[in-house]
């Protein structure tokens, strides 16, 4: 019985194994048959026997239908045969595209499809044909693997890669902005790598981790000589910083030779650190200029340690920092002789534009030294020595002139243009070498654009959109699009993307760049190729005169120049110093050029011809401004363009605040400036903002960040909109102390009377503003600018006690000040009251007992006490010490009169006295010593 079950069961497990290989009509015959010949195994295994009385009708073999389309000799291969040979076709598909194991999948995918021929011919049996299809099916898990394997090496060499660049840029911005787009792509890679393997995807994966691995080997490659370049950084700022100290005590012992040298140390190290600056600011790194850099290190060592040297021996006399200067100057305009046959040879005119604007500020700077050359004899050391450092960054500009008229080409390679989309912000950039000044989209075949964005509005111009941003710098330019505008304006499709600029040449829009995106129907934007072209470079052109006064008017020695003239040995410590001081200057130095602002200028001066000019007007004194901002030390200024006062104003932060400076001190928070200066923003906030940033330093080149259709803020963080009182009086505390004059509070009576001042009424309106009114100038006061204040107003006292009573400032006498708003016409001012005798220690003490007055007085004198007409100012009557009388008003004698060296004692009788006065009029008693007024006090008759 075992024996026979083993049978049954064997012959049942082929039928079923045979029906994974044939149709369904052909399993159920093939089953029947097998049920048969298992029965007639078992009547012969048994020794026969009787056969069953009756067959069921369904025992019958079934005959194939007419429909079958099995041929004769040939079988159909079962689902599941299928299914597997379907995947295993579509894995091996996938394989043929991975080029690491190419090869050996189009060998086995040749096997399979074989492999499938035979099945179906019926030349392998199915036992065959499954243990073909399992050998090929290993096979091509091991080639699997091997790709597998490759991504996950390639994934896991990109992520260390990425974390050793990450440790590397900590704390270096320049590097971390650069890198953060590499690192970017390369996470990216990985990301794609890895879901792509998780599905499935091999090929793609394969695809990304090699990718990720490229990157990871450049960025690998590139590793050493970031580090290197960041120690030479480190290196350049030590360098800079230890030729500052020598700098200085070479001025404080006026060794001028040392002065220079160590002057022209500071310089190659700032030179250095700005091209360090610059190497790291490209992927990869640019090797030239760190190249560049160290031989400007040593350089730079090699000239302070001849400065310290110097420094050393026996310090020269005064007249060679004349001799020092002239020096450095010839050999400036040499090197500029060198720098223009330079620029001569560059191919490219919108850079040549820019390069000879450049050389043009370097002419002008050199004039402005020449003249401190012809000045030297009157200058004070610390001035020379400023002008000396201005001479310096003056040659070292030449020479960034002439590294970039033979290398820009080379720089420009290290930027590729591109277009991206930033879902962070919204926005679809274009990003590219040169110059942007539009972009353009165009459907298929159509020769004109559905839609242009203009970087700026040029005249007889509207563009249909606003850009969000555009930025730019000499050699290269990023604009960016709001994604909702495009949306509202774009139908879903596919559009070409025509990046233009301004040809140098002709002043005609050019296409520049193309590329392509497409737009779904939910609004987003994809990037369907990405941008191909030549640079158009055209900073210089007057498409915005903003721009073009910026980038080509911005420069190392412009910026020095300001510093020397606004700034001289000293520079700010803050922001705020710096807001201050340049409009403090500013106001002193530049008139409003009222003939020019009745014209429609096309042009803004650049800084240098402003400061040629010495007038100006509104966009002038703003582009300038921001200019000495930057050359005062402050990282980034900026240009505020209000079109609905046709006004600009230059900005900067300070302590988190921003400020606004209009042509006058004091700089202004923007909730008092559109409250009192230009109301009309609050109708129209909408500015246009100017951010420039200098890459590399004041020895860099400018970055201009323009953004658009911008609220301008309205924040005020001290709406009290007054002078604090505390401020005031230290104020005039500082006056007094700067004058060798006491702070007397007695002589503040005569001023509260109205008896006696000289006054100084300033307003918060100046020629350039917009306002209607004038206001007082104390309601821009701001906290954060309290020193500064104190230091204004202290100036409005000295000065005006100086006009009004210098007998008692040559007497170093006594002071009093005071602060009032008064009511001018339909506005209003400050008005700054001081008063001032050539006497001290002043102290008047007045009471009323029983009916009498009691006046206690010091110092003792010739002492005088007058009753005057509050209206008319005009005497009214007096007390006199007894035996003693008036002739030309009426009088009372003082029950007592007595005085001693310390002081005096005046006692009389008020009740007397008012005998002499009208009833119903005011009065004011005044207190005279050697016939000088100190005290008042009012009187009611």
């Amino acid at each position: 019985m075992a024996g026979r079950a083993k049978l049954i069961a064997a012959f049942v497990a082929l039928a079923v194994s045979l029906a994974y290989f044939a149709s369904p009509d052909t399993v159920t015959s093939m089953i029947i048959d097998a049920a048969r010949t298992v029965y007639e195994l078992v009547q012969g295994l048994t020794g026969g026997g009787e056969a069953p009385a009756a067959q069921p009708s369904t025992a019958q073999p079934l005959q194939a239908p007419s429909s079958a389309t099995v041929p004769p000799g040939t079988q159909e291969p079962s689902s599941e045969f299928t299914v597997r040979v379907e995947e295993l076709k579509k894995l091996l598909e996938q394989l043929q595209l991975v080029p690491l194991v190419s090869e050996e999948a189009s060998r086995l995918l040749s096997q399979l499809d074989s492999l499938v021929s035979a099945v179906e011919s019926g030349t392998a049996t199915p036992d065959e044909a499954l243990e073909r299809l399992g050998e090929l099916e290993d096979a091509s898990r091991l080639l699997a693997s091997r790709v597998e394997e490759y991504v996950g090496e390639a994934v896991t060499k990109a992520e260390q890669v990425a974390e050793e660049a990450r440790s590397l840029v900590a704390g270096n911005e320049t590097m971390a902005r650069v890198l953060e787009q590499v690192l970017s792509v390369l996470e990216e890679a990985v990301r794609t790598a890895r879901e792509a393997l998780a599905a499935g995807r091999h090929a793609e994966a394969y695809t990304a981790a090699r990718q990720a691995l490229e990157v990871a080997g450049m960025l690998e490659e590139s590793l050493p000589l970031y580090q290197m370049a960041l120690q030479l950084l480190s290196k350049a700022e030590q360098l800079a910083s230890e030729a500052r100290r020598v700098s200085s005590a070479a001025l404080n012992a006026s060794t001028w030779d040392a002065l220079a040298a160590a002057e022209e140390a500071a310089a190659a190290a700032v030179e250095a650190r700005a091209r360090l600056l610059e190497a790291l600011g490209s992927f990869p790194p640019n090797a030239t200029l760190v190249e560049e850099a160290a031989g400007l290190l040593e350089s730079a060592s090699a000239r302070l340690s001849e400065a310290e040297a110097m420094l050393s021996a026996e310090a020269p006399a005064v007249g060679e920092a004349v001799g020092t200067l002239e020096r450095m100057l010839k050999q400036a305009k040499s090197r500029l002789a060198e720098a223009f046959r330079a620029v001569e040879l560059v191919g490219d005119k919108g850079v040549k534009q820019y390069l000879e604007a450049r050389l043009e500020t370097i002419r002008q700077a050199l004039s402005i030294l020449e003249d401190y050359v012809a000045r030297a004899e009157q200058l004070p050391p610390q001035q020379l020595a400023a002008a000396i450092h201005a001479a310096a960054a003056v040659a070292g500009d030449v020479e960034q002139v002439k590294l970039l008229a033979t290398s820009w080409a080379a720089v420009l390679q290290t930027v590729k243009p591109r277009l991206y989309v930033n879902p962070a912000n919204g926005w679809l950039v274009a990003d590219v070498p040169g110059t942007i000044d539009a972009i353009a989209f165009y459907r298929a075949n159509s020769p004109e654009p559905v839609l242009v964005v203009r970087a700026f509005n040029v005249e007889d111009t509207v563009a249909e959109i606003d850009p969000v941003m555009a930025q730019f710098s000499p050699l290269h330019s990023r604009l960016a699009v709001g994604l909702s505008e495009l949306a509202g304006r774009l139908k879903p499709g596919r559009y070409l993307v025509v990046v233009a600029a301004t040809d140098p040449a002709t002043g005609e829009l050019v296409e520049a760049y193309r590329g392509e995106i497409v737009v779904e129907n939910e609004g987003s934007v994809t990037i369907a190729r990405q941008l191909e072209g030549n640079p158009v470079f055209s900073p210089c052109s007057n498409v915005s005169p903003y721009r073009t006064a910026i980038l080509c008017g911005y420069t190392p020695s412009t910026l020095a120049i300001i510093s020397l003239e606004v700034y001289g040995a000293y520079k700010p410590t803050s922001s705020a110093e710096a807001a201050w001081r340049v409009l403090e200057w500013v106001g002193r130095s530049f008139t409003y050029d009222t003939s020019k602002a009745e014209t429609v200028p096309t042009r803004i001066y650049t800084p240098l011809e402003m400061l040629s000019t010495r007038h100006g007007i509104c966009s002038d004194y703003a582009v300038f401004t921001a200019a000495a901002l930057l050359a005062g030390g402050v990282e980034r200024a900026q240009v505020v363009v209000m079109p609905a006062t046709n006004h600009a104003v230059a900005a900067v932060e300070a302590e988190g605040t921003l400020l606004l400076l209009d042509q006058h001190l004091p700089p202004i928070e923007p909730g008092d400036y559109v409250e009192y200066v230009a109301p009309k923003l609050k109708e129209n906030p909408t500015v246009t903002v100017y951010n420039v940033e200098m890459q590399g330093g004041q020895t860099g080149i400018p970055v201009v960040t323009a953004w658009f259709d911008t609220r301008l803020s309205t924040l005020d963080t001290y709406p009290e909109d007054r002078l604090p009182d505390e401020v005031f009086t230290d104020a005039a505390e500082r006056a007094a102390a700067r004058l060798g004059m006491e702070l007397n509070p007695v002589l503040k009576t005569v001023i509260e009377q109205g008896l006696a001042y000289h006054v100084k009424i300033v307003y918060g309106l100046w020629l350039g503003t917009v306002t209607s009114k004038p206001v007082p100038v104390t309601v821009y006061y701001t906290p954060i600018l309290r020193s500064y204040w104190e230091e204004y107003i202290t100036s409005i006292l000295a000065e005006t006690v100086e006009q009004g009573y210098p007998e008692a400032v040559e007497g170093q006498g006594s002071m009093a000040a005071l602060h009032k708003i008064v009511v001018v016409g339909d506005g209003s001012g400050d008005a700054f009251y001081v008063y001032a005798v050539p006497l001290v220690g002043l102290r008047i003490d007045y009471s009323v007992k029983d009916g009498k007055a009691v006046l206690q007085v010091k110092p003792s004198g010739d002492i005088s006490l007058l009753v005057y007409d509050a209206e008319t100012k005009q005497p009214a009557a007096g007390v006199v010490r007894p035996g003693y009388m008036y002739t030309t008003i009426p009088y009372i004698e003082a029950d007592e009169w007595t005085c001693t060296p310390a002081g005096c004692t005046i006692v009389f009788s008020l009740k007397e006295l008012a005998q002499h006065l009208q009833p119903g009029r005011s009065y004011t008693l005044t207190v005279w010593i050697n016939k000088h007024l100190v005290y008042a006090i009012p009187l009611q008759s």
